[in-house]
């Protein structure tokens, strides 16, 4: 991970940092907004994995596993 930017929370409200090698844990309820300081490289972690079958609700995020 590389570069420098902000994660603004909206549901509940708060802000986090990204700074390189380092960035803050997101659970999946979150719905945010990131604004990049810096150019970022990021990386995504799904758990469970993503199976190539989800398909996007109306708002773009994905519903729960079963």
């Amino acid at each position: 991970m590389e570069g420098e930017g902000e994660l603004e929370v909206l549901e509940p409200v708060s802000l986090a940092f990204i700074r390189s090698n380092r960035a803050p844990y997101m659970p999946l309820t979150n719905t945010l907004d990131t604004y990049c300081k810096t150019p970022l490289k990021l990386i995504c972690v799904f758990r469970p994995p993503l199976t190539g079958l989800e398909v996007h609700d109306e708002d773009g995020s994905y519903a729960a596993s079963r």
